[in-house]
């Protein structure tokens, strides 16, 4: 092992110490509390324990690295970390232990304190439970009168103790309802409203029940006594619901009983059909006629069952475990459609072979289904169901949680010999695990990565289906269903990190693998490689496969949805299990629309059934592997404009040196400007093009629409929300009627105008805004519009837009100007951006939205006439604006067109002139040569003239704001601003602090350079610039070598700056080596050379000369000095 690979190790192993003990810190605070959050605890950890498996590795690589004497220091302080880390993981374990039997207390509901209150009862009476309210608006009521009477009325709890109950009570999306809530006595109201107002509100939980109805399953056979019954039993509870909302029957009963009818077998139809007798439907009249039969077919069957086996219907084992709906558009009836089958079955008719062949069997039925070709673990039907929906099957059997056997027994008192769940490891069995049905995991990062297409695994757009489908990763006696994607251009197959992690696969070892396609590019990965065990869904077919770890395989694909293709695969009878397969049930790490292993050609070939492949309509495939059907091909839509969507497995994460790539004096090597100057060129085209000025000589421009630039929602309901902060936040500063007063004096200037509510509102935006408040400026409140605001899966306007070149022009260059002679001035455009007119068909996608007054009920749109300052291109709209205007300017009033094209800082101008005189003309001409264009230069400030022989006195203290700094006329001075500096007087002071402070310093120049001060003054010489050190090994020579290049670089940018082309310069440098080779003749190597043809390029060499070290002012930073020899 190198010298260079073990400091590598040590400083991975000092980060790693470094987290562990940080993560154990945050635990003990956390734990330290009164009430400690589970969910803080459990992610803490996770974290912990991860960190603390990577440092073991480390450890163990360590170990090589010591001589005999030092290892037993060192392995001392390992066991010192590892028992820390055993410790606090063990206390973590305990609460959480502790929290979850708490939480299983108040999931049981026992009300048992109502009995305390009840003295006259003298016998015990049974507990009553509470069930859990997931957020079904129908199954609210229920709950509330269940909660309010056992502890919302109950006097002797605290709203503390019931806050507790009422969280412990809730799930899924009622929990996130009130999540944020901390448990106080106050909260408890509060949470109690909100979830009234979500869950409770009588609209709702009536279309509620009333959508119970309309997609109650249809039934095909009216021997299916037990489906008869269910689908009884659903239309009582959802009538009688209703009956008890208010909701008298007799009002929907004419239309309701053709659409109940329409699921119910032709022969029950007739029969009620013969009973009416032609009159008109009535709800009642026809409940009481289902029941009838229902109740005469139970008593026929209970007499027939008594001379046949239970067993005898039995199904083929391909379809046993199979729903009886198998695609999801099954669950919602069409009415009117469907057609109703007459024929009877032969195989359903009872033999004595049957009874023969089935009445030894002694498997124990599937308690969801009720057939015993499988057992319940493995029922297909159940996996398609809710969580809700397995527990509510279970708990009606009197089934166990855990073996989900009808023993009549809890899952606490279960003797049965079973792992924990595979997905949480509690004590209940896989299928009634909550982890599993999660919609989306809770992640606050929100990873955006640039993904280059290196391993292009497919490609789709909106109208392309991919092979997809779901499978089962068995491991360690456990079911896993995950999402699968076909790939024959890959030569390998991958599975995704997190589910290695989560299952805890074992590693077979490590890989090396080139990845490499479009383009030539290649990438070494390593890999760690697994054998998994994948069967399809219905468990007849199983096999092992070697899989390769990724980080991810590729962004989520959609599930087949398309409801006429679902119904020619049912035609065809093709059970497609990706699109048949509820998606809570698979396992996920972000979305249920994750890919999380790729079989590559390696393993297709293999699975392939070559005889049974389906040709569809439309040009689609329908392919059979054995590990199920899958589809692929282009779906016919309407051509819409779509942005593609490549899937690849390369993803790179940007690199940590642009953040330091662009230098504030433009002093970058100058191929880096080759794109940037193109794309300049291309923008002024485009301006160019559109630019024109009004009847009033004001200009109006287009907005710069990226080409082909992804859909622009309207983001009204953003806007409103927004809106809505924002009005309370002026209410509460007494700022309402100001900000008001803005948009009504923006209508007077016809900056704005209001739109019409019947206005066309198909191609709109609406942009957010809000007050930003500014003493020292002539406007102290205005709006700021929000162009980069969207929501959720679109794009923003900003997005939409080319931010265009820039034409600003950079702050070392306007103040190296502001003080080149004699007289400064300065001022600044009166609402520069509003003055600037916008195109007929870019203002609707300027629209925002105005509460009159305050008052919601009087809502005003409102859409920009002119450019807008928070839009993205604004600034090059501005700036372009300036210098076509300017640059059309020709005469004796040409000289001061040019002078203010090289002064204008966005809508500032900041110059210097040489006399009182070119100072009274530069200011009347500057504004001859802008109004026109309806530009006003105000706010001017300059240094002192003298009137009528004698000096103006201007005031003592008087500041002038230039470009950030602090400009005294009087004193014709430039400092910084210190005034944020002092809010950090308090003390104790801290580095966090001073360097809080520091970074609030605007200071463009470098005036001023932060430092500690350890004994030793610095220097900071003005405008000198620094470059990191490379990461690979260089000489002290190259690095000199560099830093004159940048040298050269600052002296050719500070020469153009001043106009000083032909003053001459004389350069210093430390380095003889450096002098040699900017000097010389000879070729040198490729850096060397590169840099002193530059180095020649931007200077004389004649100019450079050597200086001592003692002599160079340059090295005092580095060494550091007194201050007596720093005044020296």
């Amino acid at each position: 092992m190198t010298e260079d690979t073990g400091v590598l190790i040590k400083k991975k192993r000092a980060a790693l110490r470094t987290a562990v003990t940080k993560y154990i810190q945050q635990l003990e605070k956390e734990l330290k509390k009164n009430e400690p959050d589970d969910g803080e605890v459990e992610e803490l950890l996770e974290h912990l324990s991860e960190k603390f498996e990577s440092l073991k590795v480390v450890d163990r690589e360590c170990e090589t690295l010591y001589k005999p004497a030092k290892i037993d220091k060192e392995l001392e302080v390992a066991e010192q970390y590892r028992d820390k880390t055993i410790t606090w993981r063990f206390r973590a374990k305990k609460h959480l232990r502790k929290s979850d039997k708490l939480n299983s207390n108040c999931e049981s509901g026992t009300a048992t304190e109502i009995a305390k209150l009840s003295e006259t009862i003298n016998i015990k009476l049974p507990k009553i439970n509470i069930p859990k309210f997931y957020g079904e608006i129908n199954q609210w009521l229920s709950f509330w009168n269940s909660f309010k009477t056992a502890i919302h009325d109950n006097s002797s709890l605290s709203s503390i103790d019931k806050f507790t109950y009422l969280k412990g009570l809730l799930c899924s999306t009622a929990l996130a309802t009130v999540e944020g809530f901390a448990i106080t006595a106050e909260n408890y109201a509060k949470a109690v409203e909100i979830l009234k107002d979500r869950f409770g509100r009588k609209d709702a939980i009536i279309n509620s029940h009333v959508q119970k109805l309309l997609s109650v399953t249809p039934l095909n056979r009216s021997n299916d006594v037990k489906g008869l019954r269910q689908f009884f039993d659903i239309c009582q509870t959802q009538i009688r619901s209703l009956e008890s909302l208010g909701v008298a029957y007799e009002s929907f009963s004419a239309l309701l009983c053709p659409l109940i009818l329409n699921c119910l077998p032709y022969d029950l139809v007739l029969e009620f059909n013969k009973e009416t007798d032609g009159s008109e439907y009535k709800l009642e009249k026809f409940l009481k006629f289902l029941n009838k039969e229902i109740s005469a077919r139970e008593r026929a069957e209970s007499s027939f069952s008594a001379h046949i086996s239970p067993h005898q219907n039995k199904i083929s084992p391909e379809r046993s475990s199979l729903p009886k709906n198998l695609y999801r558009d099954s669950s919602r009836v069409k009415f009117g459609t469907r057609k109703h089958s007459l024929n009877k079955n032969p195989s359903t008719i009872p033999t004595a072979a049957n009874f023969i062949a089935t009445s030894g069997e002694g498997n124990e039925p599937c308690v969801f289904c009720g057939q015993p070709s499988h057992s319940t673990s493995r029922c297909v039907l159940a996996r398609g169901k809710s969580l809700r929906e397995r527990k509510d099957i279970l708990m009606k059997k009197g089934a166990c949680f855990r073996c989900l056997k009808v023993s009549r027994h809890l899952s606490r008192d279960c003797k049965g010999k079973l792992n924990p769940c595979s997905l949480c490891g509690k004590r209940h069995h896989d299928l009634l695990c909550f982890s599993s049905n999660n919609s989306a995991k809770e992640n606050n990062e929100k990873i955006k990565k640039d993904e280059d297409t290196i391993l292009s695994n497919s490609s789709r757009s909106k109208e392309v289906l991919l092979q997809t489908l779901v499978v089962c990763i068995k491991w360690r006696r456990s079911d896993t269903f995950v999402r699968v994607i076909h790939d024959t251009g890959s030569q390998k197959s991958y599975i995704s990190k997190f589910i290695a992690e989560k299952l805890q696969l074992k590693c077979m070892g490590e890989e090396t693998t080139v990845h490499g396609l479009f383009g030539g590019i290649e990438r070494s990965e390593k890999h760690k490689k697994y054998v998994v065990t994948l069967s399809d869904v219905f468990n007849s077919y199983s096999c092992e496969i070697e899989v390769m770890d990724q980080e991810r395989i590729c962004t989520p694909i959609r599930k087949l949805s398309d409801s006429e293709l679902l119904n020619e695969l049912k035609e065809h009878g093709i059970f497609v299990s990706d699109a048949s397969m509820s998606e809570s049930y698979c396992l996920f790490e972000r979305e249920p629309n994750e890919i999380h292993i790729l079989l590559g050609a390696d393993v297709i070939g293999n699975l392939l059934k070559g005889e049974e492949v389906k040709h569809l309509r439309g040009g689609l495939v329908a392919v059979n592997t054995h590990l199920g059907w899958t589809v692929m091909g282009k779906l016919k839509v309407e051509k819409e404009k779509y942005s593609n969507v490549i899937l690849s497995l390369y993803v790179s994460d940007n690199c940590i040196k642009d953040l330091w790539s662009l230098d504030v004096l433009g002093i970058k090597e100058p191929c880096e400007k080759k794109t940037r100057i193109e794309l300049e060129e291309a923008a002024r085209d485009h301006f160019a093009r559109n630019v024109s000025r009004d009847e009033e000589g004001r200009y109006v421009v287009s907005l710069p629409w990226i080409q082909d630039h992804p859909p622009l929602s309207n983001c009204k309901n953003l806007a409103e929300r927004r809106l809505k902060n924002c009005v309370r936040s002026l209410e509460r500063s007494g700022n309402l009627g100001n900000y008001e007063a803005v948009f009504h004096s923006w209508l007077d200037e016809d900056i704005i105008e209001e739109v019409q509510k019947d206005a066309d509102t198909k191609n709109e935006h609406y942009l957010s805004h809000h007050p930003v408040y500014k003493d020292n400026s002539t406007t102290k409140i205005r709006p700021v519009f929000d162009g980069s605001a969207k929501e959720k899966n679109s794009s923003s306007i900003n997005e939409c837009l080319e931010k265009g070149p820039n034409m600003v022009k950079l702050i070392p260059e306007i103040i190296n100007k502001f003080r080149l002679r004699k007289f400064g001035i300065t001022a600044d455009t009166e609402k520069a951006f509003l003055q600037i007119g916008l195109q007929e068909d870019d203002k609707p996608f300027l629209r925002f939205l105005w509460w009159e007054n305050g008052d919601k009920e009087n809502t005003k749109i409102y859409q920009h006439k002119r450019v807008v300052f928070g839009i993205s291109s604004s600034p090059f709209l501005l700036g372009a604006t300036l210098e076509h205007n300017l640059k059309q300017v020709t005469g004796h009033l040409e000289v001061t067109a040019q002078k203010l094209l090289e002064s204008f800082y966005v809508d500032n101008c900041v110059t210097s002139v040489d006399n009182e005189e070119e100072l009274r003309r530069f200011m009347i001409e500057s504004r001859e040569i802008l109004s026109p264009a309806k530009f006003n230069l105000r706010g001017w400030e300059h240094t002192g003239v003298s009137a009528g022989g004698k000096s103006t006195i201007l005031e003592e203290e008087k500041k002038v704001p230039v470009l950030g700094l602090i400009w005294k006329p009087n004193k014709d001075t430039l400092s910084v601003n210190w005034e944020e500096t002092s809010k950090f007087n308090e003390t104790p002071l801290t580095k966090r602090k001073i360097l809080s402070a520091v970074h609030r310093i605007f200071d463009p120049i470098g005036f001023t350079c932060p430092s500690e001060i350890d004994g030793t003054n610095t220097c900071q010489p003005v405008q000198a610039r620094a470059r990191v050190a490379p990461i690979k090994a260089i000489t002290i020579p190259r690095l000199e070598l560099l830093a004159c290049t940048i040298g050269s670089r600052l002296v050719n940018t500070t020469k153009s700056d001043l106009g000083l082309e032909d003053v001459p310069i004389c350069c210093w440098s430390g380095s003889v080596n450096v002098l040699y080779w900017i000097k010389g003749k000879e070729n040198w190597g490729t850096f060397v050379n590169n840099k002193v043809q530059e180095i020649r390029r931007l200077t004389n060499s004649e100019d450079w000369k050597h200086i001592a070290g003692i002599l160079n002012p340059a090295d005092l930073p580095s060494r550091g000095c007194g201050a007596e020899e720093l005044t020296e």
